[in-house]
């Protein structure tokens, strides 16, 4: 049986780390300008999603933040991190959030409370909270209010384990317009 020498392995080690391509859907910027950026994160749970949106803040410092969460993990579905998604979201801007993804795969009783959600935000945080019903209808909202950060840089944030209804590039023509 023949040893390995361990410097082969530092070697080993040294060239697999140099060719890692890196995490996939942690603050993947999508798009880039002067005035805007659109990230996508993979962030479902309360203290990924708070810990994101502090780090975005920190690295991009001066960027007003718009959230965009989509609960669609068996953990964001359902009602036993009410209370501590109610604090995620300190430190956006702004936060629209959606409806969970399929509804009928949690029974009501135990089911995240997404209105109720944006409620307790009102009152926990400074962030304008918003409601939509899906990531269709998170579009049209975030297009409304895009205009009220006009002269100022913008950092749109989508959170989500999954596609998030396709809303990607939509997301990237929007800060492509502003300005």
């Amino acid at each position: 049986m023949k040893i390995q020498n361990p410097s082969g392995y530092k070697e080993g080690i040294a060239k697999a780390i140099d060719s890692f391509p890196g995490v996939k859907r942690r603050q993947d910027i999508l798009f880039q300008s002067p005035n805007a950026i659109v990230m996508e994160d993979f962030a479902h749970h309360p203290v990924a999603v708070h810990e994101t949106i502090h780090a975005v803040k920190k690295r991009f410092h001066g960027y007003k933040i718009i959230s965009l969460f989509e609960p669609r993990s068996a953990t964001s579905h359902r009602n036993v991190f009410q209370k501590e998604y109610s604090y995620s979201f300190i430190g956006s801007d702004l936060t629209i959030l959606t409806e969970i993804h399929n509804l009928k795969k949690v029974s009501k009783d135990i089911r995240l409370d997404v209105k109720k959600l944006v409620q307790k935000l009102l009152k926990n945080s400074k962030t304008i909270p918003v409601y939509a019903k899906d990531p269709k209808e998170l579009l049209v909202k975030l297009e409304k209010m895009i205009p009220q950060f006009t002269g100022q840089k913008i950092l749109i944030l989508a959170m989500s384990n999954g596609s998030f209804g396709g809303i990607y590039p939509r997301l990237v023509e929007l800060a492509r317009k502003h300005v």
